[in-house]
């Protein structure tokens, strides 16, 4: 048998407040109790629950509030005795009968509890509802202590039946969940006699019947207050000249202080344990007695103001303290310590010496949050994982307030129950802004249903999402009417045929600890427009194990530490320098997420499980972390990204248009419809940098130099030298940089067309990377105005060499001086340099590469009515990029393969006769091309205004004739380490062409930070360390191929239309808007470990998952094994302990390569 059941009459229980009035109520026997659960009220109706099956009373959890009241006043206007009890804003909610019922009355007794939330421990507000008790003219009792609710309760119901009006109960937190001595009575059996009286004259308040219930209501107020004078819960005791009127448990702590202060015999103190109606007569007589009256009362002056209104009335100026500066406060909660100093004040003593409390260092802050498994936590995710910055989130009252807080941030605001439909209703009128509504199962029929209802009949734009956990967790697993485990003898709703009952056309079920099916439901819905309700459905953990008696052994999970904050870019496993951001960890989660076959509780492995480092970072030259930058612009972190690229190549603008982008090549999305447009994404947010960004940028890397006053010459400034000395600089080398041209930037500066690279584009890169204190010295040229012992012996610690393959190939073919025979460097020099516009009517271009296309391009543009290619193999073997042989064709280009000229004959006027031969392949040569061989007898010739010769470039390395002897190779470069560009010297390094031979813009930005950074170890001491990471093909490394990859075809670049070439150097692609940047980056499936990750503490925040020291690792005491932490891992980190903890491979080490 239960305790209050059990306990005989006159024995003693230490009860909580809420439970006092539990047994009171039982002592008067009551049948019927109601309730909605709120805190500070929520365990009288658990008890109630508890104890209704052995006690025999009628209990229910109702729908809400304002059901509960009318239950409740309707089994007491049909004579059965009745409890009703909520907290102090359900009464809001139950106004609305409330005012009416002090009309009509009851004939049983009724009691409605009210439980106040002074200092707001659980509540949105602190109203005071004894102004609710003089609004309807209904008594109102206010207990100080356990006993007292008890007392009061039992009593209240014979009141009730007296004065033939429900009687209200207020309480406050302190009383609630105070526990306290009470001496009980005998409890009463419930009386079931129930029999409703027609009497429309009282029950029916149409307006003619209210007007006369209106003067009964003032004539029954009469008789409360006659009945409630000599009530034992109002006493004045004491003696003095100065008085003291104190209510609720105001009273205990104001007695304790008497005590304390020593002030027995000095005042007067007046409890009112009848907060409406006042005992006047107690008042008055201590009115009367005093020579000052302080009013001691929680929140607003209610009884001050009764107070001053009776003493105004009864004519008496005794001054009457209470609410204001230096006196009782209008907030929060009062406490003996809140109350010490102004009785002491009031009653003019010190307050007596006491020792010093010891010294506790103070708690760290605790706020509140989701149980750990809290399947809420894992719905805010796939919500966040989806919504725009811009969303708005209109939360509700509940567990799911606590989205409010980091790291789920999902609660933008919230009213009341309910509300979060009708607030997001009207912020979604004619807006353009997405609105996100959430509401709870348990306040959806509580406050929900007339909000969705509107929303359905006025058509509102919105996504509803009902997170349905089965329970109304926050005050304690009470059931609701779609919980699983009912009342016995109630029915269960289902929630989805509720909404659509409602007249909800798009309904969506998803289980929020499928994160990959949930992402998906959740994107889906939120695309769509008009009202639409995502049930968010699965069981609270807790409401299982607590409730439901489920206690299965959960699935435990652990972090691999290996994998967890690991960057697989750098090698060293150390994540870079861009800050760590939740809205890209979370992007770049919901990548992995969405891609990934893996069922929930189960580990990846094979080729579902992500490479160390992702393959396009392997292929770009330069190891730029594409996956890095390209997850920082979806995430719209578009200077982030730049940083990103930043920190390993110092002109990312340039790339943007003339990088070759290898990076795609090996794009894992390549695999299935088209490689993601990495080099576009780098161009749209390096050329979105406005030039006060680009001078803030430079000048906060300037304020990070640390100079070490040493000097350093860069001779070149080409990509590879500029990029040697922008890093020689950022290492705090003083830099000089040689440059021969009479502009830097070198090939790209006058070898590449205006229309594939706009010069000022270049020209700004340049002028920023000099802007770090770079000394730039146009004309002068290695071995004509100086040498490399110059240098040395001027004071340079170190000398990098990057001038390059800037002259053409000799080619082997008689007639080559011919004045219409021009190789295709110094064609386009001429261009850039000099202004030469004449090329003749027909123009014929020898080689397959880049060149060969842009001298074909500009010869057009200058005016070549007739521009051919000959190529000596086929299209598949032409080096030339596949988007620049097309752009050729597409401009009128035509290219012949398998044709290569054999001698050049000169022709009147100037013009040049090109014999050629055909060819046909034959087997592969030592570049893995097939070989070109003549066919005998296939001569033919045809003319030329101009011929280039595009058939490669060398190095002029006679410039180092009489100088300095650096070691030669067989062949006659410079011999070097391929890995550090070091040579025979000790402080001469090589980057660039003059490493590579003849190479990319990209290749030669990554030769020289490589450089520079084996410069500054050479000089500091310091052995070779690999700066580049590579991949070599003996590895042949199992590829990262997730299974559930969604088609998202790749974005294009808008292109300009051409109404004629010639003349026209303009660019012909304006790039990706950003529009088209944020889907293509979304199109990136992240296929590399990341360092910059704190996605589970930055975005999830589930407790079982705890930071120390900087890794990760999950608390098993807390865990509850939903496995959710271990889908959202974008490093695949965490994984069930059930799994054989062994690298993914099997190798011993987890993968390393794409």
């Amino acid at each position: 048998m239960h305790t209050l059941l059990e306990a005989s009459e006159g024995k003693a229980l230490l009860l909580l407040g809420n439970e006092a009035i539990v047994r009171g109520a039982m002592e008067a026997g009551v049948a019927v109790a109601t309730a909605y659960p709120g805190t500070p009220s929520s365990e009288i109706a658990d008890t109630f629950y508890e104890l209704a099956g052995e006690s025999g009373l009628y209990f229910e959890y109702s729908t809400n509030e304002k059901v509960a009241l009318e239950v409740a006043a309707g089994a007491a206007i049909a004579n059965l005795r009745s409890i009703v009890s909520m907290k102090h804003v359900g009464l809001n909610v139950a106004a609305d009968p409330l005012n009416t019922l002090a009309y009509t009355g009851v004939r049983a007794g009724m009691i409605i509890v009210t439980a106040d939330d002074p200092s707001l421990h659980s509540s949105q507000n602190e109203q005071d509802n004894r102004f609710y008790a003089k609004l309807s003219l209904l008594p109102m009792l206010e207990p100080a202590s356990a006993q007292e609710a008890l007392e009061m309760t039992r009593q209240g119901f014979a009141l009730s039946e007296k004065v033939g009006l429900p009687v209200l109960l207020r309480t406050t937190t302190r009383v609630n969940h105070a526990r306290g001595v009470c001496r009980v009575g005998r409890v009463q059996p419930p009386a079931f006699a129930a029999h409703f009286e027609k009497d429309i004259f009282r029950w029916v308040p149409v307006p003619a019947v209210a007007r006369r219930l209106r003067l009964l209501q003032l004539e029954r107020h009469e008789k409360v207050r006659e009945v409630f004078e000599p009530l034992p819960f109002n006493r004045l005791e004491g003696a003095g000249e100065l008085g003291i009127v104190a209510s609720g448990v105001s009273r205990a702590y104001v007695r304790e202080l008497i005590d304390e202060l020593h002030l027995l015999g000095r005042v007067r103190l007046l409890h009112v344990g009848t907060t409406h109606p006042l005992p006047q007569a107690l008042i008055e007589e201590l009115l009367r007695s005093s020579r000052q009256v302080l009013v001691v009362e929680e929140l607003e002056p209610y009884l001050e103001t009764e107070i001053r209104a009776l003493a105004q009335r009864l004519g008496l100026t005794v001054p009457i303290l209470g609410k204001g500066p230096e006196l009782v406060p209008r907030h929060y909660e009062l406490s003996p310590d809140r109350l010490r100093p102004l009785l002491a004040r009031f009653a003019g003593v010190k307050i007596p010496a006491s020792p010093a409390p010891p010294k506790i260092p103070a708690l760290p802050d605790r706020p509140p949050l989701l149980c750990a498994g809290c399947t809420h936590r894992a719905s805010y995710f796939a919500i966040k994982a989806i919504a725009d910055a811009d969303t708005y989130f209109a939360s509700d009252i509940g567990c799911y307030t606590l989205g409010l807080l980091p790291p789920l941030s999902t609660t933008d605001s919230f009213l009341c129950m309910g509300a979060s439909i009708t607030q997001g209703s009207g912020a979604s009128i004619r807006s353009r802004q997405k609105v996100v509504a959430f509401i709870g199962d348990s306040t959806f029929f509580h406050g929900g249903l007339p909000g969705l209802v509107n929303a359905v009949h006025n058509r509102h734009d919105l996504l509803l999402v009902i997170l349905d956990n089965g329970t109304t967790a926050m005050t304690g697993h009470q059931p609701h009417p779609g919980t699983l485990v009912q009342q016995q003898g109630c029915e269960r709703l289902d929630l989805e045929r509720v909404v659509r009952g409602l007249g909800v056309d798009d309904v969506t079920v998803m289980d929020p600890d499928n994160l990959r099916e949930a992402i998906r439901a959740a994107r889906e819905a939120y695309r769509r427009s008009g009202l639409r309700v995502l049930i968010s459905r699965h069981p609270c953990p807790l409401y299982q194990r607590r409730v439901l008696k489920k206690v299965e052994e959960p699935l435990r999970y652990a972090v691999d530490p290996a994998r967890c904050k690991v960057c697989g870019t750098t090698g060293k496993a150390e994540p870079c320098q861009v800050a760590i951001l939740a809205d890209d960890e979370i992007l770049r989660s919901r990548a992995r997420i969405l891609a990934s076959g893996v069922p929930p509780g189960a580990r990846a492995t094979g080729a579902a499980a992500k490479m160390e480092c992702a393959p396009c970072t392997l292929a770009c030259p330069a190891n730029i972390c594409a996956m890095g930058y390209v997850s920082l612009a979806r995430a719209g972190r578009f200077r982030e990204a730049l940083k990103m690229i930043r920190d390993r190549v110092p002109l990312p603008a340039t790339l943007g248009r003339v990088c070759h982008h290898p990076c795609e090549s090996r794009c894992v999305r390549g695999d299935f419809e088209g490689p993601v447009a990495i080099n576009e994404i780098k161009r749209f947010v390096a050329e979105r940098e406005t030039d006060a960004e680009r001078a803030k940028y430079f000048a906060y890397l300037r304020s990070q130099i640390k100079p070490n006053g040493k000097k350093m010459a860069v001779v070149g400034a080409g990509p590879a030298g500029l990029s040697a000395a922008y890093e020689l600089a950022r290492r705090g080398y003083a830099v000089t940089l040689f440059e021969r041209e009479r502009v830097a930037g070198g090939i790209p500066a006058w070898g590449i067309p205006a229309y594939r690279l706009p010069r000022n584009i270049l020209q700004r890169e340049i002028d920023a990377i000099l802007s770090l204190g770079i000394e730039l010295r146009l004309g002068e040229e290695l071995g004509r105005t100086f040498r490399l012992r110059d240098l040395m012996e001027g004071g340079y610690q170190g000398v990098a060499l990057a001038f390059g393959c800037s002259r053409g190939l000799r080619a082997d073919i008689q007639g080559r001086e011919l004045p219409a025979v021009i190789d295709a460097l110094t064609f386009l020099r001429q261009v850039s340099l000099t202004g030469r516009r004449e090329v003749g009517a027909r123009t014929v271009v020898v080689g397959g590469g880049d060149a060969a296309i842009d001298a074909a391009r500009t010869a057009l543009r200058l005016g070549a009515k007739d521009v051919e290619i000959l190529y000596r193999r086929g299209e598949e073997e032409m080096p030339a990029a596949e988007d620049e042989i097309e752009a050729a064709r597409a401009e009128g280009v035509r290219i012949r393969h398998l044709v290569q000229p054999v001698c050049f004959e000169e022709q009147p006027q100037g013009v040049a006769l090109v014999r050629c031969v055909k060819n046909r392949l034959g087997d592969p040569d030592k570049s893995g091309r097939r070989r070109p061989e003549p066919i005998p007898g296939s001569e033919f010739a045809e003319p030329a205004d101009l011929v280039i010769l595009a058939l490669g470039q060398e190095p002029e390395l006679e410039r180092l004739e009489d100088d300095l002897l650096l070691e030669r190779t067989p062949e006659g470069r410079l011999a070097a380490d391929a890995g550090s560009g070091a040579t025979s010297h000790p402080r001469v390094f090589v980057c660039g062409d003059l490493l590579t031979g003849p190479a990319t813009v990209i290749e030669a930005i990554a030769t020289g930070m490589q450089a520079a950074a084996a410069l500054d170890r050479a000089v500091a001491g310091e052995g070779a360390e690999p700066y580049l990471r590579r991949t070599s093909r003996e590895e042949a490394p199992q590829r990262y191929h997730p299974s559930q990859v969604e088609a998202a075809p790749r974005e294009q670049p808008s292109q300009r239309e051409l109404s004629g070439v010639a003349g026209d150097f303009e660019p012909l692609s304006s790039g990706l808007d950003q529009a088209q940047v944020l889907r293509e980056a979304d199109r990136c499936l992240g296929c590399g470990l990341c360092g910059r990750c704190n996605n589970c503490i930055d975005n999830f925040g589930c407790p079982a998952i705890v930071k120390e020291e900087g890794k990760i690792r999950i608390d098993l005491d807390l865990c509850v094994g939903c496995g959710v932490c271990a889908q959202l891992c974008a490093n695949d980190a965490i994984y069930p302990l059930s799994d054989d903890p062994a690298p993914r491979d099997g190798s011993g080490a987890p993968r390393t390569c794409g």
